[in-house]
This record gives C-alpha cells, structure tokens and sequence, in this order.
C-alpha cells in the first residue's frame, strides 16, 4: 500500500508545480547592472578571464574568453587604453581597471558572453587569429 501513497503524492506535487508556473508573476523586470553595481561586483584585482569579459561587454574584444593573454586581447586592452586617455602599454594596471570594471559585470551585447563567470560560448571568429 506505501508505494501507491508515494505515487499519489507524487502526482498531487507535480500538479502543484504546473499550478505554480501557470500562475507565476514576477515581481518586477531584470535591470541591466549601471557602471556603479558593475564596479561592485569586479574583483579588486582582475585574473585574464575578468578583463576578457569586461572588454567584451566594452564591445571591444571579439575572442573567447579563455583566459589567454594573447594578441587579441592585448589589441583590446590597448583600443580601451587609447578611448579612455590611458597610458596605451597592453596592460591592466590599476588605472586601466579603475575605468574598464566598469563593464565588468554589464550585460553584453548578443551574441557575446553568456555568463559573468567567463565561459563564453560563442565560436572563434573567422579571422584565423586565435586568443
């Protein structure tokens, strides 16, 4: 007699989940993060993968996000650098950071990074240089 007291319940919980999702309303709409929430949730010191995602939602870095620093990314640390009235040297120094993690953790255009934590799905562009 157990088992069919487990299954009944078990069909009473998955109509309770489908009546759950049915009637489900958010609370309210997702907010792109503003420079300021970005800026809070940048690491102090940015690893290679942290500076990709940053550059790729700054719309300046077509690779992937692989932690390599490689002659994509140094291109992009400098087109930032040079935007942004920076000392142009392919580097990361606290000053570069201050301004770039500011697009750390803004959502990115499509097609670009899928997730914050620096695994990007998209393919490697056609252009044969790989990062």
């Amino acid at each position: 007699m157990e088992p069919e007291k487990n299954a009944v319940e078990s069909a009473e919980f998955f109509k309770d989940m489908e009546n759950a999702q049915q009637n489900f309303q958010p609370r309210g709409e997702a907010v792109p993060a503003t420079e300021e929430t970005a800026a809070t949730m940048a690491p102090e010191k940015p690893t290679v993968q942290d500076i990709q995602v940053a550059l790729k939602n700054a719309q300046l870095y077509q690779g992937k996000v692989d932690g390599v620093l490689g002659p994509r990314t140094r291109k992009a640390i400098e087109d930032f650098q040079q935007q942004n009235d920076l000392k142009v040297d392919g580097k990361v120094g606290p000053q570069t950071w201050a301004k770039l993690k500011a697009y750390f953790g803004q959502l990115a255009s499509e097609g670009s990074v899928k997730d914050q934590a620096g695994i990007s799905q998209q393919a490697e562009s056609s252009s044969g240089i790989k990062d």
